[in-house]
């Protein structure tokens, strides 16, 4: 879950630095190419690393939606197996 905090937390930052470059953009048209094509290399930077938290991310989430079915299904075995187990005990009780 820390993993899922942290790239919440880098994926928001992204997005602030977006909305700051664009409104960058929009207040300075007046922007070299050199200073658009520095942008632009920083900015698919950060895309190339919130693409690669992604992928990390959705792999750890498919784990942990395996690991949470599997304990779904311990969960019901456990279970019926007390409840039978109550159940013994409860006729040997009676006898």
């Amino acid at each position: 879950m820390a993993h899922m905090e942290k790239a919440g937390k880098r994926f928001d930052e992204a997005l602030t630095r977006l909305e700051s470059a664009l409104t960058k953009w929009s207040d300075s048209g007046s922007q070299s190419a050199d200073e658009w094509g520095g942008e632009r290399k920083q900015m698919q930077a950060q895309l190339g690393a919130i693409k690669e938290d992604y992928k990390r991310v959705s792999a750890e989430c498919v784990v942990l939606r395996e690991r949470n079915e599997k304990l779904g299904k311990l969960s019901v075995t456990v279970s019926s197996q007390l409840d039978a187990t109550i159940g013994e005990l409860a006729e040997l009780l009676e006898a």
